[in-house]
């Protein structure tokens, strides 16, 4: 019984990040590629664009951000954590 309800809530987290990136991966990806390589960000800056065109939850733009990642959609590096600065290294 316990299996079923991970696999319920695993197939509910893949449902909502399905639905989130559906709605705001175009809106990181148009943030990433507007800037190009070499730019660098603050996850804030991400954020305030993708909230600004498409309200929604905080931390989702920087979930898309590694899927798109995953995807080799982009390549970025993580310059200081604490600051929440990256640096765009490859747009596709």
């Amino acid at each position: 019984m316990t299996q079923t309800t991970i696999d319920f809530e695993r197939s509910e987290q893949r449902a909502n990040i399905e639905r989130v990136s559906n709605r705001i991966a175009p809106l990181v990806y148009g943030f990433v590629k507007s800037l190009g390589a070499g730019a660098e960000f603050h996850m804030t800056e991400l954020q305030e664009h993708v909230n600004a065109a498409s309200p929604g939850s905080p931390e989702s733009p920087s979930r898309i951000l590694r899927l798109l990642r995953q995807e080799r959609k982009i390549g970025y590096t993580v310059l200081n954590r604490s600051k929440s600065l990256y640096r765009i290294d490859l747009v596709s």
